[in-house]
């Protein structure tokens, strides 16, 4: 019995020297190399060496506790938490990015029909898949463009843009009130969006609020603070009243 224990470590032993090691930055894992069918691919273990995913990748990278794991054989995309949770498990991935934005960290995780999920790595929320998807860190709502048509959603999935829209205007409205003496403000926020030739005014959380003159929106143009906010069709004005 001892002779076999022998022999087994001897043979664990051998095998972590064999396969070569390297911490990946920004997880608590580290990356192994192995020589497989003439070609090097990487797995993921743990300090223990206790293999969390076997070799068969090409790239590994880590960020806000999430793995990003490239697919030697099919050059598909693995992502999964560092407790091992796969992320969109049954969606064929073939590429992931990750970016930061005012503190946010998000992954846009594209699969093969050429269509965008966004993770939010703080609460692991994930919206899509919808059309070239991104962040708006300012207004704290997701983005999604399909030829002439825009579409706006919460970080938790709920669309607040109307139907067929095809540009929008974050408004930043302060209030100027006299009390007596007393003076304060009060800031409003609420988004106006174009559908065909009609403006609709509409809350932050998408309830439509009223219908608004295209002489009105030509005025909000003319503002000084008045400008482009991520693409053409975007934009963002500060008025005060």
């Amino acid at each position: 019995m001892s002779f076999v224990l022998m022999v087994l470590v001897c043979y664990e032993t051998f095998w972590h020297e064999k396969r070569e090691y390297e911490k990946i930055p920004g997880s608590n894992y580290m990356a192994f190399v192995e020589r497989i069918d003439h070609t090097e691919r990487v797995g993921i273990c743990d300090d223990n060496y206790v293999v969390f995913r076997e070799a068969k990748y090409y790239n590994v990278t880590a960020h806000d506790g999430y793995l990003v794991a490239h697919d030697y054989s099919d050059n598909l995309v693995d992502i999964f938490t560092e407790d091992g949770d796969s992320i969109l498990p049954e969606i064929l991935k073939n590429d992931c990015y990750y970016y930061t934005a005012d503190t946010i960290g998000y992954f846009i995780i594209n699969n093969i029909n050429d269509l965008e999920y966004v993770l939010i790595t703080k609460t692991g929320q994930i919206v899509g898949p919808y059309p070239n998807m991104d962040l708006l860190p300012d207004q704290q709502l997701l983005l999604s463009r399909d030829s002439d048509c825009i579409r706006l959603f919460t970080y938790d999935g709920e669309e607040i843009s109307p139907p067929d829209c095809v540009e929008a205007i974050f408004v930043e409205e302060t209030i100027k009130q006299r009390r007596k003496r007393a003076t304060s403000f009060l800031t409003a926020k609420y988004i106006l969006t174009r559908c065909d030739s009609v403006w609709l005014k509409v809350s932050e959380t998408g309830d439509v609020c009223d219908t608004i003159k295209s002489e009105t929106v030509d005025s909000l143009r003319q503002n000084e603070s008045f400008k482009m906010s991520n693409n053409s069709k975007l934009f963002e004005v500060k008025v005060s009243i």
